[in-house]
This record gives structure tokens, C-alpha cells and sequence, in this order.
């Protein structure tokens, strides 16, 4: 799985708003994370279109998440911002020899293992720095002290 800018992107501002409460504007949120305000507002305004984010116009406004970062999934954001997450099965290139002929089923379990992780973490695992313990522990991670949320900086 090719990981995209726009993912990835999209998944750090809302990261940055599942850890501050409040809302908001594009242009705080691509100067915290410095990425490029142009195109972190288009991805914003996908993020609202699927329901992921909220917008508010005025002074006070911005964007803010829809629902509890514990509701909202990686999977959810892969998905609503490149579409698919996995495109590898089902593809056969020349002929197909006796030792090649289960490779499909190799790349199904891998997108069903990589469907699976990424429906199984929240922003609010990510945000607090706690994936699941399945996923800590698969990977070899060291769970590390858990941050206060705070107000928008």
C-alpha cells in the first residue's frame, strides 16, 4: 500500500484536532504541522464532504471533528480520502506457473490484515499515543506516557 501525501496529510491535522479541543482554520492547522495550506484546504473540505469533519464559518470557526476521535478510524480516513485501501488482488501478468499460482491469495491476506489494522485504530489511539495492545505488541512497540489534551495552541 502506497501511503499518499494527501493521507497522510489529512490524518495529521486530524490527529492535531483529536488532541486540542476547539476548532480550527486550514491555515492554523497547516502551519502546526507545515504542510502546504493550499492543499491541506482541499483535503479538509473532503474530510467535511464524507462527514469526518465539521465546519463553522467566522471568527470563531474552523474545523473540528464530526464525531469522538474514538469514533473515527484510520480506515474511515484512508478510505474517504483515496478511496480504496488495498488494490493488489486479482491481477495476473503473463502466465502463471505452478510456483506463482497462489500469490493472489497472499495479496488478498494482505489486504485483509491491512483492512483490519487499519479499521482497528482510532484518531483517539493515535492522538494519545496508545495504538490497541494487539497492535503495540504485534509491531514491537513501546507504549509511551499518554499526553493531556489541551486547547488549540
Amino acid at each position: 500500500m502506497l501511503i499518499t501525501a494527501k493521507v497522510n496529510y489529512g490524518l495529521r491535522a486530524l490527529v492535531h484536532l483529536a488532541r486540542f479541543d476547539g476548532a480550527a482554520k486550514s491555515e492554523d492547522l497547516a502551519s502546526a504541522q507545515a504542510v502546504p495550506a493550499g492543499f491541506l484546504k482541499s483535503i479538509l473540505g473532503d474530510l467535511r464532504r464524507t462527514g469526518i469533519l465539521v465546519s463553522q464559518r467566522g471568527a470563531d470557526g474552523g474545523y473540528r471533528l464530526a464525531r469522538p476521535p474514538a469514533d473515527i478510524t484510520v480506515g474511515e480516513v484512508v478510505r474517504a480520502l483515496d478511496g480504496t485501501m488495498t488494490d493488489v488482488g486479482g491481477r495476473h501478468v503473463g502466465t502463471q506457473d505452478e510456483a506463482s499460482l497462489h500469490i493472489d491469495e497472499v495479496w488478498r491476506v494482505v489486504g485483509a490484515r491491512l483492512t483490519e489494522t487499519l479499521d482497528g485504530v482510532t484518531l483517539e489511539d493515535v492522538a494519545l499515543g496508545q495504538l490497541p495492545s494487539w497492535a503495540a505488541q504485534h509491531a514491537g512497540l513501546v507504549r509511551l506516557p499518554t499526553p493531556a489534551r489541551t486547547s488549540m495552541p
